[in-house]
C-alpha cells in the first residue's frame, strides 16, 4: 500500500510540475526541500505529533526521494 501511494504521490508531482522543474533544483535543494517535510510535524511538542499529518509527509519524502534520484539519473545517463 506504501508504495502505491508513493508513487501515486510521484505522479501527482510530475503532473504538477514536471521533469524539467525537478531538473533546474541543486543537490543541496532537494536536501532542505526532503528535510522540510522529514521534519515539519517535529517542530513544537515532540510528543504531540499528529500521525496522520506525519504519515502523508513522509509518504511526501519517498515521492519527493524518488523525484531527486530522477534527476540525478537524467544528469548523469548520456
Amino acid at each position: 500500500m506504501s508504495i502505491n501511494e508513493i508513487q501515486a504521490e510521484r505522479e501527482a508531482q510530475k503532473a504538477r510540475w514536471g521533469d524539467a522543474k525537478d531538473d533546474g533544483w541543486s543537490l543541496a535543494e532537494w536536501c532542505v526541500l526532503l528535510s522540510h517535510y522529514a521534519t515539519r510535524q517535529a517542530i513544537g511538542d515532540l510528543h504531540a505529533i499528529d500521525l496522520g499529518k506525519f504519515r502523508a509527509d513522509m509518504v511526501k519524502v519517498g515521492a519527493l526521494a524518488l523525484a531527486a534520484i530522477e534527476a540525478v539519473d537524467r544528469k548523469t545517463t548520456p
